[in-house]
């Protein structure tokens, strides 16, 4: 993955974890909070995550969509080699995503995501981002760092194969190594100690009845207006966690 990181020199860090095919620039209207760095975690070709943690006494985790999965899965293996970390998780919030992103009960089902991933070229790209954004699909278009279609098409190639058991996709075509999917989950027991999840009542990427069976069982559920790209209802980071 890539990491977009934005230093202040501050104690405060935010982990963001972008869904798929998601630029830095989806969030970039979103205030920091004094003494605060972020950290944008993005364009998911593997899943290294090449953070150096120790310098932050507070960390909040804000997941959104396929972030959900990918948070799960970079910090399973941070949190066994850090006792401490776990302490400096001061919130955690996911946002219109789940930790079963391709699932047919708590995701996408299984036929839409491979359909998805099958059919994907530029005009189902738009019809896709016209469903995430809804009104505000030219704002999302707009942004500086819109990303080419091929490089979004290999990501979620990616994904599709993390997420498939069955997958037939060799994982050296897609640049994919061994080390990298040695400690991919798939159980449906959060790792991460989530503070709350955000579901959007107009989401029409992940079917909200799905959101709401996956995470009432392990934190609380802030349902509000909005569409699946539901940054725009906000200005400040700070509102995510503080809802």
């Amino acid at each position: 993955m890539d990491i977009h990181l934005q230093q202040h020199q501050g104690s405060q860090l935010i982990c963001y974890f972008a869904g798929w095919g998601t630029p830095p620039g989806a969030v970039n209207h979103l205030r920091l909070p004094p003494n605060t760095d972020l950290a944008i975690a993005y364009r998911y070709h593997n899943l290294a995550y090449l953070i150096d943690l120790d310098a932050y006494e507070n960390i909040h985790i804000v997941a959104w969509s396929m972030g959900v999965w990918v948070a799960e899965q970079v910090f399973q293996p941070l949190f066994k080699a850090d006792n401490s970390l776990l302490s400096r998780i001061k919130s955690a919030t996911a946002v219109n995503g789940t930790g079963l992103p391709r699932h047919n009960t708590k995701g996408i089902p299984t036929a839409v995501f491979d359909a998805t991933v099958k059919t994907l070229n530029p005009q189902s790209r738009l019809r896709f981002e016209r469903r995430m954004c809804g009104e505000f699909l030219s704002q999302y278009q707009q942004v500086a760092d819109y990303r080419d279609f091929e490089d979004i098409q290999q990501e979620l190639q990616c994904l599709q194969h993390w997420l498939s058991p069955d997958s037939i996709t060799p994982s050296i075509s897609l640049g994919i190594t061994s080390t990298t999917e040695s400690h991919l989950s798939h159980v449906a027991m959060p790792i991460i100690p989530w503070s709350h999840a955000l579901l959007a009542t107009q989401d029409a990427i992940f079917p909200i009845k799905n959101m709401r069976r996956y995470w009432q069982p392990h934190c609380p559920i802030h349902e509000v207006k909005g569409e699946h790209w539901l940054f725009p209802t906000f200005t400040h980071w700070e509102e995510l966690w503080n809802i």
